[in-house]
């Protein structure tokens, strides 16, 4: 009798554990939906506000087949926070759509022309020639 005892109440924790687990797991997913759609709503507010409607930034993607505008990388594959939609910084016009280093690189120059012209002088001819 002491045995069957044990087995029943071992039977209810397992199935107590089992229910736990399905509920943290259920939960888990549900976060992970409410952070997917955040981030996407998130990321078309920012695009709609750089003058991207979702139309226009399809259209940037079919005419770019999918590449960076600078530096061609296949922007298909990347996660949607690695692609960004690009505009001029003075005007407020959409650009084009950019991998993150080309976005990040475009962003450290300030968007001048000018310093990156001397940023190629200074490639082609560094002022050690070492290279």
């Amino acid at each position: 009798m002491g045995d069957l005892v044990k087995m029943v109440a071992e039977h209810k924790r397992r199935r107590t554990q089992i229910k736990k687990l399905k509920r943290q797991s259920s939960q888990a997913e549900k976060q992970a939906e409410k952070y997917t759609y955040w981030i996407a709503a998130r990321r078309d507010k920012r695009r709609l506000k750089n003058g991207f409607t979702p139309a226009l930034y399809a259209l940037a993607l079919e005419r770019q087949e999918g590449r960076c505008a600078i530096c061609a990388e296949d922007l298909v594959p990347m996660p949607a926070k690695k692609v960004h939609a690009d505009h001029d910084h003075l005007t407020g016009l959409p650009r084009g759509v950019l991998c993150d280093q080309c976005n990040l690189g475009l962003g450290r120059f300030k968007d001048d022309p000018e310093t990156l012209e001397a940023a190629v002088r200074y490639l082609a001819s560094p002022p050690l020639g070492l290279v």
